[in-house]
């Protein structure tokens, strides 16, 4: 009975914590087949960041280069090595963003920009680390997809804890 609870509840965690461990950098452009994903998905001003992007779903994909309103310059792209159809480059917020939180990139995978080869991506702008002391509450915000995972993992351990008592094991 007892490997049956933990496998029940470990499966549980699983499919609680699985989404959201994925990416919130991730942006695809409506279903074109072509993708780009910013990491790290925070930046601060001036900061840089590497843009990933998928064209594998083209047969002769030539993405150069992608551009944003709030990046220091335009990000070349180059192929990645031992990976066909994927591209990738070095970008930089820029330091006179102003109040913006957020850049949108965006770019093609077929030279000329041919219908369907659209990617786009966004990167976050903002500090990143921990809050100096003293100014109180969140530089990041709350993630509903990461409190919901926290809340499973907290009500698992409880519901753990009372089943341990029970048993006289606690």
């Amino acid at each position: 009975m007892r490997r049956t609870t933990l496998a029940v509840a470990g499966a549980a965690l699983t499919l609680a914590v699985v989404p959201v461990s994925t990416s919130s950098a991730f942006a695809s452009s409506g279903g074109s087949g072509a993708s780009a994903t910013v990491h790290p998905g925070r930046v601060p001003l001036g900061g840089s960041f590497t843009l990933v992007v998928d064209c594998t779903a083209f047969a002769d994909p030539m993405p150069t280069k992608a551009e944003g309103q709030g990046l220091s310059e335009p990000i070349t792209l180059h192929a990645v090595e031992g990976h066909k159809g994927w591209f990738a480059g070095e970008g930089e917020v820029s330091r006179d963003l102003g109040g913006e939180d957020s850049v949108g990139i965006s770019g093609n995978c077929l030279k000329g920009g041919e219908d369907g080869s659209a990617f786009m991506a966004t990167v976050k702008v903002g500090p990143s680390g921990s809050v100096p002391a003293g100014v109180g509450g969140s530089v990041l915000g709350a993630n509903a997809g990461e409190v919901a995972g926290g809340a499973v993992l907290v009500a698992g351990a409880g519901f753990l804890a009372v089943r341990r008592r029970k048993a006289g094991r606690l």
